[in-house]
This record gives C-alpha cells, sequence and structure tokens, in this order.
C-alpha cells in the first residue's frame, strides 16, 4: 500500500479536480470510495466493480477499513466511474465517491531524485563504470566475478552464522536442552550441531535447466529486449537487459532468447510497459533438459483485445517458431493469457500450441515427466549430489518408512525407494501428486503411495496402521518459506516418529521451524522435542549467495548429553 494511501488519505472535493502532473503515472487517475460496509472482501469488491463495466485498473484498501482506492487508466474512464459510483448503492449503503490525489509514481520519484541529485549520481555512475553486462550479473548472479572456492567459503560462514543464531533461539525456548545445547556449543564453534564440509555443484555454469525472463525494454524505452530486470519497479527501475553475459543458464536458452526477441520486435503487439501500463508480450519461461530440449512457456496480457486479436497473437507465435522446432529442440511451446490486471502473471490458463507440454530428465538412473508447472530442481546435476547426502544422512535401511512430506513430483522419495521397505509421499497440489505417480511408473517402483492433502490432516490416519516399533524417517522439503506451524506441530505428535531430515533451499527462513522443532513440550508442541544431530549444506546455485541446507533432527533424549547420537 502507498504512504497516502495507508493512512488517511488526503482526498479532494467531489466538485474540483486534482491538479494532474504532466507525466504518466500508474495512479493519477484515482478515485476514494467511501461509506463501504465495514466487513466488505476484496474479491467481491472487485466483482461488483466489474458488474459496472468500470475500467479500472486496480483497487487498494486498508484493512478494516470503509473506503477504497480505485485506479483508473485514463481521465475519461475515471469521470464515467465518478458519476455511476455516487448513484449506486453497495450492500444497501450509498456510495460516495471523491477524486483522491496520485501516490507518486517510482520511476517519476526516480526521475526527480536523479535531476536533484545529478552531479552527484553522474560521478558514482563514472566511479562504478560499470557495463550493463556487469551489472546484469551483479544483479542476477552477485558472486559471479569471484572464486568458487572463495564462493563456497562465503556460504559455509553464512550457515555456520545461521546455525549459531538457532542455538541462541533454541536456547530461549527449551531450558531441558540446556546442558546439551552447551556441550554442542563448545564442541561445534558455538552452533547447535555438526555442520559437515560444504558439498559443491558439479557444474559451475550453465547450469540451470529453468529461467524466467522479463520481456521489456531498456531504459530509455526504445529498444525491446528479452532478458532481466536489473532492479524492483517501486525501487524506481524498469529497465530489461540482454541476458547474456549471465553465467549461470545454457547456450540453447540463449539461442531460443535471441529468436524470440527477433518475433516480438516484429510482433503487431508491444512488451509490458510497467510504467504506463500498456502492452502485451510479458514473460518467457524456458525449460530444458539434459538432452538440450527445450519447452516454452510466454505469457500475454490480454487486456482489452478481443478473442479475435488474441487469436491472431498465439497464431503468429506459432508460424514463426514452426519452422525452428529441430534447430532449437523446442519439443513444446504454450501460451498462457494473463487476465490478472494487477501485473502479477497466473500460470492458470495455459494451452499448448505446439508439441508436448511437458519435457523428461534423467536423475539418478530414474526418468522423470516435467509438466510445465512442476517444481523440479533448477540444477540437475547438483540435485543427484543432493539426494546422495540426503541418503547418507537419513540413514535409510530396508526396514525403514519413509515419509516424503511436501513430496512435490516425488523425485526424492523414488530416488530413495529401493533404499527402504516403504514411501509415502504427501502433497497439498493436487497435480503434483498425479505427476508424482506417473513417474512412479515410469520407473516400475511399486513400494510407494501418494496422499493429497494437508500433511497435518493426512498423517494422523495414515500412520495408524504403523506402531512405535516400526522405523519411520520423515524427510520434509518444504517451499521457500518453510513449513505451516501446524505442520510442526502434526510431526511433533506423532509418537512413532524418531527423527526426520529437513531440506530447505532458504535457511534463514526456515529457522523458525528449526527452533519450533526444538520447543518443550506443550500443549501446541506434542512429545519430545526434535534437535539438530547433524547439518550440510549443497552448493545448488553457484554465483548466487543461495544454497541448500540440509537438517538431520532427532527426537531429544538426556543420553544426548553423555552419548551424543553420530
Amino acid at each position: 500500500m502507498d504512504q497516502s494511501d495507508s493512512t488517511l488519505i488526503e482526498s479532494i472535493d467531489s466538485h474540483s479536480e486534482p491538479k494532474l502532473e504532466t507525466e504518466y503515472t500508474s495512479e493519477i487517475f484515482k478515485l476514494e470510495v467511501k461509506n463501504l460496509p465495514s466487513n466488505f472482501g476484496f474479491g467481491v469488491f472487485k466483482k461488483f466493480l466489474a458488474s459496472l463495466n468500470l475500467n479500472f485498473v486496480k483497487i487498494k484498501f486498508p484493512t478494516g477499513g470503509s473506503f477504497a482506492f480505485v485506479t483508473f487508466k485514463d481521465e475519461k474512464s475515471r469521470e464515467e466511474a465518478f458519476k455511476v459510483l455516487n448513484e449506486t448503492k453497495y450492500k444497501g449503503k450509498q456510495l460516495q465517491a471523491v477524486y483522491s490525489k496520485a501516490a507518486p509514481d517510482p520511476i517519476s520519484n526516480k526521475r526527480k531524485s536523479d535531476t536533484l541529485h545529478g552531479q552527484q549520481n553522474l560521478k558514482q555512475a563514472k566511479a562504478e563504470n560499470l557495463t550493463l553486462e556487469e551489472k546484469v550479473q551483479n544483479s542476477t548472479t552477485p558472486l559471479w566475478n569471484i572464486n568458487y572456492q572463495k564462493q563456497l567459503d562465503q556460504k559455509t560462514n553464512c550457515i555456520k552464522q545461521l546455525l549459531r543464531k538457532c542455538t541462541f533461539k533454541m536456547d530461549k525456548v527449551n531450558e531441558g536442552i540446556f546442558f546439551w545445547l552447551q556441550k554442542q556449543k563448545d564442541q561445534h564453534e558455538g552452533m547447535c550441531c555438526k555442520l559437515l564440509e560444504t558439498v559443491a555443484s558439479p557444474v559451475v555454469d550453465d547450469y540451470r535447466n529453468k529461467c524466467e525472463f522479463t520481456i521489456g525494454f531498456n531504459q530509455d524505452e526504445t529498444k525491446t529486449v528479452v532478458g532481466f530486470r536489473l532492479g524492483e519497479y517501486k525501487t524506481g527501475s524498469n529497465e530489461v537487459v540482454e541476458p547474456y553475459a549471465c553465467k549461470n543458464f545454457p547456450d540453447q536458452m540463449r539461442s531460443f532468447v535471441k529468436k524470440f526477441q527477433e518475433f516480438v520486435e516484429m510482433s503487431e503487439f508491444k512488451p509490458v510497459n510497467v510504467r504506463t501500463r500498456e502492452g502485451h508480450w510479458r514473460q518467457l519461461t524456458l525449460r530444458t533438459n539434459q538432452k538440450k530440449e527445450i519447452v516454452a512457456i510466454v505469457v500475454f496480457d490480454k487486456r482489452d483485445l478481443t478473442e479475435e486479436q488474441i487469436n491472431s497473437a498465439k497464431e503468429s507465435l506459432k508460424k514463426f517458431f514452426e519452422t525452428s522446432l529441430e534447430q532449437l529442440k523446442l519439443k513444446g511451446l504454450i501460451f498462457n493469457l494473463n487476465t490478472n490486471k494487477t501485473g502479477i502473471s497466473r500460470m492458470d490458463n495455459l494451452e499448448t500450441l505446439l508439441g508436448e507440454d511437458c519435457l523428461y530428465e534423467e536423475l539418478l538412473g530414474l526418468k522423470f515427466r516435467i509438466s510445465p508447472l512442476a517444481f523440479f530442481q533448477a540444477n540437475t546435476k547438483a540435485a543427484e549430489v543432493l539426494y546422495q547426502q540426503i541418503d547418507k544422512i537419513s540413514g535409510l535401511d530396508k526396514d525403514t518408512i519413509l515419509l516424503d512430506i511436501c513430496c512435490g513430483t516425488g523425485t526424492i522419495g523414488l530416488t530413495l525407494a529401493n533404499k527402504c521397505k516403504q514411501v509415502i509421499g504427501v502433497e497439498i497440489i493436487a497435480e503434483a501428486i498425479e505427476d508424482a505417480k506417473i513417474n512412479a511408473k515410469l520407473n516400475n517402483i511399486e513400494n510407494v503411495e501418494y496422499h493429497c492433502g494437508k500433511a497435518e490432516d493426512v498423517l494422523p490416519n495414515i500412520l495408524k496402521k504403523f506402531n512405535k516399533e516400526d522405523k519411520i524417517v520423515a524427510i520434509v522439503d518444504p517451499p521457500r518459506a518453510g513449513l505451516h506451524n501446524k505442520v510442526v506441530q502434526a510431526l511433533r505428535k506423532l509418537d512413532c516418529l524418531k527423527s526426520l531430515v529437513y531440506v530447505s533451499c532458504n535457511p534463514e527462513l526456515a529457522m523458525q521451524n528449526f527452533v519450533d522443532f526444538s520447543r518443550q513440550q506443550s500443549k501446541s508442541y506434542w512429545n519430545q522435542a526434535f534437535v539438530p544431530i547433524k547439518a550440510i549444506a549443497v552448493d545448488m546455485f553457484p554465483h548466487t549467495v543461495h544454497c541448500e541446507l540440509i537438517l538431520l533432527l532427532a527426537r531429544y533424549s538426556n543420553e544426548f548429553i553423555s552419548n551424543p547420537p553420530c
């Protein structure tokens, strides 16, 4: 929410016009709509406005407020809405629409700031003396000019700091592990557990099998560019830079991006301009495999186009690439019509124009089907190393029942199925479960079963058939933000679960989960706590600051003080 929206916006009398800036801002044509019900919902109100045939761009409202801000594309649309809303009732209440001052546009702010501090900015630019190639690498792969071993050292130090911070937080939530925790700190440089040597990625360059490219313009908006945005629009940047200097994606993607930029340049439809909220070609997502085959997903904004115009865009895209299928190794071309007016791409309207909608990839001797929106580790060779390390750290054997929580398309569980008695996968996304079942059949793996639903709801029923004597290990590989707290509580509650392996692509965000697993026993957190035993970092993303963390946790016992588990 803009600063002017976060409190009471200074409104202008409904009979007078606000003074408009001569420079475009995405919020210049704005109305404040008053006298709304105190509990009105965003989605319902949006549908209500649409039913009035108002040409609005976006809606903002403070939580619990009785007013909202509605922005329009142009003055004509706002004038029409002003008249309609002041003659309309919503849920029995007469609406009142008044003109509202425009919130400052980020690009306008940036330009004004640059003007005021022009000489200073010029000196800074000369001091930096960076080329566009250097800027895009700094933005996308900030460690690109650092020796790879030094990159690994830097990531190791970051994980050490995180585990020390975790030690401090665990000490605050469970006094029962105090003596054990002190011993861990003394033995492991202040960390809550042993940190094994960081594992390097087998490939350092050209490793990404999935990339999202922005379709936009260069800084002065004179040239179409398919590449990476240098910064976020809210910080005053709308510049897109060609991506070819970046080290992290392969040549087959580079070739396709160049070809696609040729297409957009000749298209009758323009790229999306985030400043003016015009244009249609928004995003290009590429997936590739070790055979260098490609599936492309093109996001196209509908805006005010007719069905005939949209069909024309699809047909031109199809014709352009159907003669280059072999040359580009294009296995599938998918068109996604984005009807969301907020500027966020929704991948919910996919149509395959050419070829197939999926790729197949081999990983640790198994074959996996990768559907357009399925999660698959972005670095295939490093994923093999990651799964091998999970195998080593988890202590699986032929008597183990493996719970694969947040299993996605089943990659972790399927690669470990031959090491254990049974794999039980749980995933909330139905499409991912279907992919997992297909992947099991592709590899003739029969000791797996999959359940769709929330882990906290599904697990208790699944585990009724097991008892405390069964060896059950859980592996959780949640999204970037980590596990929902209810899942942590559900896993704590499982009597038969004695150890779990947590795989995190963002350990900083997952740290709260680590702390919650170690909390003192209570009504919310049943049974004995899980505490960290050992950790290992795996570098999945060379040239960036990110790495994957594998953390082994076990049910705490006072015996750990004198006889810590290996």
